[in-house]
């Protein structure tokens, strides 16, 4: 079960800041749809990301800000903060 996190009060980005490793996926794909990068650099950013993680032992955390996912149900548990 994943937990996935909608913080309606914008706290959770401050706080796993520094309990965290934060990939900042709508900044990703911004940089993607204007051109200024492609899904290469999205996957080595990524890459990076979960390597740090794994190296620290901490979160790995996705950071959506307003992009909506599709998600299969039943695979993740909500939590609103």
């Amino acid at each position: 079960m994943i937990p996935l996190f909608f913080d309606k009060t914008g706290n959770a980005e401050t706080f796993l800041k520094y309990t965290a490793v934060i990939a900042d996926v709508a900044k990703l794909q911004i940089g993607i749809q204007i051109g200024g990068s492609t899904i290469q650099d999205a996957k080595e950013d990524m890459r990076i990301k979960f390597k740090g993680a794994m190296a620290t032992g901490t979160s790995l955390v996705f950071y959506m800000d307003k992009i909506v996912g599709k998600f299969k149900q039943g695979t993740y548990s909500i939590v609103q903060i």
